[in-house]
This record gives C-alpha cells, sequence and structure tokens, in this order.
C-alpha cells in the first residue's frame, strides 16, 4: 500500500453525472460515473477524453445541483474510457 497524499478522505462512491466541458464556444453534455468524492474533489470515469486544467461543470438531477471543477490528472486505463481527478472550485 502506497503513501496517499491527499489532504482530505476520500469516500468509494457511485453515481452517473452528466458535465459539461466548458469551452466557451458549444455546449455538449457528456456522461461519466463519479467512482470516489471528497470535501474538494472526486474521480470521474468517462469515455471521452478530458485535458489537464481543463474546467468542467458537473451536473447532477437529484437533488438539482451543479459544480464547477478543474482537471488534476487524467489516466486511460483502457482504449474505452478515461479517469480524470477532479479539484472543486471555491472550495
Amino acid at each position: 500500500m502506497g503513501f496517499d497524499r491527499r489532504r482530505h478522505l476520500r469516500y468509494d462512491f457511485n453515481l452517473a453525472i452528466e458535465y459539461v466541458k466548458d469551452s466557451g464556444i458549444v455546449c455538449t453534455i457528456y456522461k461519466g460515473i463519479i467512482t470516489d468524492i471528497s470535501n474538494t474533489g472526486l474521480s470521474l470515469l468517462t469515455p471521452s477524453p478530458l485535458n489537464v486544467g481543463q474546467a468542467i461543470t458537473i451536473k447532477n438531477t437529484l437533488p438539482a445541483y451543479s459544480q464547477t471543477a478543474v482537471v488534476r490528472w487524467v489516466e486511460n486505463p483502457d482504449s474505452a474510457s478515461y479517469k480524470a481527478g477532479l479539484e472543486f472550485e471555491n472550495c
């Protein structure tokens, strides 16, 4: 088991969500699954590639909620999905 440098505990989570890549030009809705969450961020599994530093808006319908987050890291564990670490803005 490796050393975990996170400041906040992460909790296993499994929630399908929608998100928007904040490009300023086109508003396309993408789907993903939150796999863990903390007070300051989350891990997202998605079939759509994300870029480090990119801002996205996470949307949840129950309850109605949205949160802007910044992509801090991206892995491509297989050819069909991407796993990204997101940090919430304004935490």
